[in-house]
C-alpha cells in the first residue's frame, strides 16, 4: 500500500484512540459529519466504480451494530474531515437483506455461521479501494 493512504489509516487510528481516550466531540456536532450510505445511493454519492471519485471516502460497512465501533468511527469524523480531508461514510449491513446482500456481494463485508461478523472499512482514494477487515468472533 503506498505510503500516503498508511499516512491516512495511521490519522484514522490515532483518531479513534483519540475519541475513546477523551470524550469527543458532541453528538450534534458529528451527526452530520458521516455519510448513510445505502445500496440506493452508495455509487452516486461516491462515484466508486467509476474511479472518478468525489473525493477521498472513508467507508465503514457496519454488520455488527455495536455502538462504541460506530461511535468511534464518529468521533474521528472532525480529525479525518478538518486534517486530511475525508469525506465519511457509514453502511449498515445489517438493515434489511437488500443491504446485507450488497455489502457481502460488492464488499465482501458478511456474517460467517462459525466465525462471526466482518466488518470492514474502505478508504476509496484515487479511483483504488484500500480495504480492512474488522473480525469480531462468535462466542463458542
Amino acid at each position: 500500500m503506498p505510503c500516503a493512504n498508511n499516512m491516512l489509516w495511521r490519522a484514522f487510528v490515532l483518531a479513534i484512540a483519540i475519541g475513546v481516550a477523551t470524550a469527543g466531540p458532541s453528538q450534534e456536532e458529528t451527526d452530520n459529519l458521516v455519510t448513510e450510505l445505502t445500496s440506493k445511493n452508495f455509487e452516486h454519492l461516491t462515484q466508486a466504480a467509476t474511479g472518478a471519485t468525489t473525493g477521498t471516502w472513508l467507508v465503514y460497512f457496519d454488520l455488527t451494530n455495536i455502538p462504541a465501533i460506530t461511535q468511534s468511527f464518529t468521533d474521528a469524523a472532525p480529525t479525518l474531515i478538518n486534517d486530511h480531508n475525508i469525506v465519511l461514510g457509514h453502511v449498515n449491513c445489517a438493515a434489511n437483506d437488500d443491504e446485507r446482500y450488497f455489502c457481502a456481494k460488492r464488499f465482501h463485508a458478511l456474517t460467517h455461521v462459525k466465525f462471526g461478523a466482518q466488518d470492514r472499512i474502505s478508504l476509496f482514494h484515487q479511483g483504488k479501494e484500500y480495504a480492512w477487515s474488522l473480525y469480531f468472533h462468535k462466542s463458542m
